[in-house]
């Protein structure tokens, strides 16, 4: 076996510098959105009231916020909001006239202005008990495209090097 030269291997050490310089600066950035983390629900049967409570940390509640809350009672929607900002960085939350007996399903759906949904749903009751649930709900993960696309720079930059240097080996 031929034991590649100095020419050689500055040769491969510039395809991997460069490989690398490509791989850091075209790489995707990861989003800082965050998703919904939970809701609260909560009906009221004296005042026929559904309330809505979001977890949903953000940092400036004036760009990334809950946008959207559907209500539906048995599956038919029956109230849908749309907003354009958040009252705090913590939680968004809203109250609901839904007139409502004893089992009836409320859902409610919630869409983040950046990235993901949340749902979650409550059986009406009678009176005696009636209490909030909360639960961690159903998010929607955010595009999971960039580990994908990074990885597939990073194969094409590689496989570039590595054909570089086989080509310039053979040349000699």
């Amino acid at each position: 076996m031929k034991i590649p030269n100095n020419k050689a291997l500055r040769m491969a050490s510039c395809c991997f510098a460069i490989g690398a310089i490509l791989l850091i600066v075209l790489s995707p950035r990861p989003v800082v959105a965050h998703t919904p983390s939970s809701m609260t629900l909560g009906y009221n049967w004296d005042t026929q009231t559904l309330s809505v409570t979001i977890s949903h940390t953000v940092t400036d509640p004036n760009s990334h916020y809950i946008q959207n809350m559907t209500v539906y009672k048995n599956d038919v929607k029956v109230d849908s909001r749309l907003y354009t900002s958040q009252e705090s960085t913590t939680s968004a939350s809203d109250t609901f006239n839904i007139a409502a007996v004893d089992g009836d399903i409320l859902r409610v759906w919630a869409e983040c202005s950046q990235v993901g949904t949340i749902e979650d749903t409550i059986t009406v009751t009678e009176p005696s008990t009636t209490t909030p649930t909360t639960t961690d709900g159903t998010t929607t993960p955010p595009p999971s495209g960039y580990e994908l696309a990074t990885i597939m720079i990073a194969a094409v930059i590689v496989l570039l090097g590595i054909f570089l240097v086989i080509f310039r080996l053979r040349r000699r």
